[in-house]
Order: structure tokens, then sequence, then C-alpha cells
């Protein structure tokens, strides 16, 4: 696996790479630090990673870029909707051209495999990482705990999946 700084940065337009913008971009706790010194705080959500490959059931918790609808709130079980990234507008990302986009925008293109989003969301289990989702979360009254998933979310899951496989 190549470390992130080998990875080159992309701007894929295709069809399959616009479709990753149903599923807001992860980025390390630095990029998230910039989003909301730019004033974008509340433009975030607390996502989350199930199953760590550090740890057996182990949830990894994150601040991303929301997708619309859940601006300064908590990711849905399934973080994925066919509206997308809040910063996703007329077909682009806003954040590009400022020199926002996090990490795992940046690096992301179809021919990548996911092994981008897991070392991105490794950033998150530092003390820095921790400080701020719960820096965050705390100016929001939210709770941090692991979502629970109800009928809807199945049923949205499976959706989700269908749709990524016939991307790929």
């Amino acid at each position: 696996m190549k470390p992130l700084s080998e990875i080159p940065s992309t701007e894929c337009s295709c069809r399959i790479c616009r479709n990753m913008c149903k599923r807001p971009c992860w980025g390390t706790p630095e990029d998230i630090e910039k989003l909301i010194e730019a004033g974008h705080g509340g433009k975030l959500m607390l996502d989350y990673y199930f199953n760590s490959p550090r740890e057996n059931d182990h949830t990894t918790f994150l601040l991303a870029p929301a997708l619309k609808g859940y601006e300064g709130k908590c990711a849905p079980y399934v973080p994925h909707t066919e509206a997308g990234c809040t910063f996703w507008k007329y077909g682009k990302c806003v954040l590009h051209n400022n020199k926002l986009k996090p990490l795992g925008g940046k690096l992301a293109h179809h021919s990548q495999n996911n092994m981008i989003n897991e070392q991105v969301m490794s950033t998150w289990e530092t003390d820095k990482g921790k400080y701020l989702v719960k820096q965050w979360c705390g100016e929001r009254g939210i709770e941090i705990k692991e979502p629970e998933p109800n009928k809807e979310d199945v049923a949205k899951m499976a959706v989700a999946v269908a749709s990524m496989k016939s991307n790929s």
C-alpha cells in the first residue's frame, strides 16, 4: 500500500467519480481544522468507520463534510444519499477551488481502491483527531455513540451497495 503522500491528487469528473460525492469524502484532522477555520464547521457531520482492521468491533469517529440535510449533525447509519455532499454544487466540489478539499476527495479516483479511506481514517485514531471530534460534538450537544440501523437504513444500505457495484 502506497503512503498517502505518494498518491497523486486528481480531478476526474467521470460518472463514477461524480457518484463518489453521494458519500462525502474523508479528510485528516488537519483538513477538517482548515474547514472549521474557514467558517465551514456547521457544514460538517460526525461520521464513523466500523470494524477497523486494527481492532475487531472498533468504531473510529471522525468529522467529515456533511450530507445535505445532515449539516451539524450525526451521519445517518448509511452515509450515502442521492443528494450527496453539502459542498457538491452544480456538478463540482466547491471546496476544490478554495484549496480546502479533504484529502480523501483530492485522492479519490475511479481507479483507486478503498485503502485510501482506511489510511485517512487512521489519522482520526490520534489524540488530535479524538480531541477535534470531542470539541466539535461538545459545541453542538452531540453524544458520540455508534449509530443503530432501522429497517429503512438496511434498505438504503442495499440500494447504496447496489449503486456502488453498478458504478464499478
